[in-house]
Order: C-alpha cells, then sequence, then structure tokens
C-alpha cells in the first residue's frame, strides 16, 4: 500500500495548509508557525497554530513539531531569532505551552521534541 506524505514548513501564521490537509494520508508540520514577514497580526498566527493543533487532536494523521521560531518563545529560551513579537510572546508563549503534548514527529514512535523543554522546566 502506498501512503502519500506530505511536509510544511514555515506557515509564519499563513493558513494555505489548509488546501491541502486534506489529500495526504499523512500530514507533517515542522514549525515555524509564528514570526511572519507578511502582514499577519499576532493574533491572526496564534488563532491559525490553535487551528492546526485542534485539528491534530482530531485526526491522527496530522503530526506536529517545533521550529526555532516557536521554540524562541518558550520558558527559559534566551535566544531570540528575527520577526521575534516582543508585545505578544506571553499569548505566544501559551498557545504553545498549551498544546506542547502535540509537538512530536510521530505520535507512537519517536521521541517527543517537548522533553528537552520540559527538561528545561525541572
Amino acid at each position: 500500500m502506498t501512503m502519500n506524505c506530505a511536509v510544511i514548513g514555515d506557515t509564519h501564521g499563513r493558513n494555505t495548509w489548509k488546501k491541502f490537509v486534506d489529500k495526504f494520508d499523512q500530514f507533517y508540520f515542522v514549525g515555524d508557525y509564528f514570526d511572519s514577514r507578511d502582514n499577519i497580526s499576532s493574533v491572526s498566527q496564534i488563532r491559525n497554530f490553535r487551528e492546526i493543533c485542534d485539528i491534530a487532536r482530531k485526526d491522527s494523521r496530522i503530526h506536529l513539531c517545533i521550529g526555532n521560531h516557536d521554540f524562541h518563545y518558550l520558558r527559559s529560551i534566551n535566544d531570540q531569532y528575527s520577526g521575534y513579537q516582543y508585545f505578544s510572546f506571553i499569548d505566544i508563549r501559551e498557545a504553545i505551552e498549551g498544546n506542547i503534548d502535540l509537538q512530536n514527529s510521530s505520535k507512537k514512535d519517536a521521541r517527543s521534541l517537548a522533553e528537552p523543554y520540559e527538561l528545561l522546566l525541572k
């Protein structure tokens, strides 16, 4: 049996993923949900990320990873990359941390990408 897989990264608040998500057997988001260079508000970026997370919770075909533009909003992370949203970082952090359980490349097999972050909290 052949399986169609898609990998998408660098959404940066854009919702173009909606055109493709239902056309594949497995769909992988590889991070960078935030820090748009397009004129996309932080509110829209957060809404888009939460929509991705809501779909991933309901559909086991959807897999999420954290990118550097997401990672730099987590607690205890002192690096900040281009596009860092100083005025919205708390709201973005809450959106990411509230869905950190989804942030892994395979819900069954792979070690969770949240593990390094969880170690920082200890």
